[in-house]
């Protein structure tokens, strides 16, 4: 399904029977035209006739490119066919002395270690050992203690003063007066996977470019400045891919000036609408990822010695 090979696999049910027409790549002419192929097919998935319009041994109804659509359509079944396991009820078998895992509070949960927990019960054995050997009384539990509950002024007070350390607690991201500040700011401005629409797929060519030319993103210049704020931290940071998508980077610009635009590279496009999935690697890329920060701290040595009151900030 990733080669590329098979393109624009459409079907409709007319009569209960499957109509499924698709293009198929050239193996050895992969410039030339796909080739246009058809298949009827019954409920059971019999096939009941196919024919390929662009190669001899199409005529006969029997040619690899006629196989490999079929193929295709059996690979996408197992894939899409089923949900996931993220998208049911958790399936994981229990114990057979189980019969359900019970919800609690997080107040209410041992996050101690297994060792932690070991040593503990090797304590109290050894206690017990102890007071039935010397035969002594056996200790008073200490009472349990329990502390007040604090009220919202004693919270609020407790929130604002972890809110002054240089660190982010993530406890302050559950509070709503401080979780505003865990939000990128450039998260509300729109992106080009945003002008996604199902509808768009039916389209033909001509009329998808006719489309592409009426999109107008707007961005002021205070949205530019958030979004470079924002993506300092290039690929370390989520929202660098996010607004990254659909656009082409400097990685990517000397691949885009050399593909076909009549059949682009499908690595290509994997690279440019989905960063955040197919990361473009090559040795320069692998090389200034790796020698970033020796590389700032140099330009800032230099800076700092013919420079008065040098300061680089990300």
């Amino acid at each position: 399904m990733v080669s590329g090979f098979i393109t624009s696999v459409q079907g409709k049910a007319i009569a209960n029977n499957f109509v499924v027409v698709g293009k198929v790549r050239h193996s050895q002419r992969m410039n030339d035209t796909p080739v246009p192929i058809w298949i009827i097919a019954n409920n059971e998935g019999t096939v009941l006739s196919a024919h390929c319009l662009a190669c001899k041994a199409g005529l006969a109804e029997c040619c690899s490119h006629i196989g490999s659509v079929l193929f295709y359509i059996e690979v996408w079944k197992r894939i899409h066919g089923k949900l996931a396991c993220t998208q049911v009820k958790c399936t994981w078998l229990l114990p057979t002395y189980v019969n359900e895992v019970p919800y609690f509070e997080v107040k209410d949960i041992n996050f101690k270690s297994a060792k932690k927990l070991k040593t503990e019960l090797d304590d109290r054995i050894d206690d017990l050992c102890q007071s039935f050997t010397s035969q002594k009384v056996k200790p008073t539990v200490k009472p349990v203690v329990e502390a007040p509950i604090p009220s919202q002024a004693e919270m609020k007070a407790l929130f604002s003063e972890v809110n002054k350390s240089s660190k982010k607690p993530v406890i302050l991201s559950l509070v709503p007066e401080f979780a505003e500040q865990f939000v990128l700011k450039s998260r509300r401005i729109p992106t080009l996977p945003d002008l996604y629409n199902h509808d768009n797929l039916t389209l033909s060519y001509p009329e998808l470019l006719e489309k592409c030319g009426e999109v107008r993103v707007p961005l002021s210049d205070s949205d530019i400045d958030l979004v470079e704020h924002d993506t300092r931290e290039q690929s370390h940071g989520a929202a660098f891919f996010k607004h990254r998508a659909g656009r082409v980077g400097a990685s990517t610009s000397y691949s885009v000036a050399h593909t076909n635009p009549a059949q682009p590279s499908i690595s290509l496009i994997n690279n440019i609408c989905y960063p955040q999935l197919f990361r473009a690697k090559s040795k320069a890329i692998n090389h200034s990822i790796k020698n970033e920060s020796k590389a700032i701290d140099a330009y800032k040595s230099l800076m700092s010695a013919n420079h008065k009151d040098f300061a680089l900030e990300k």
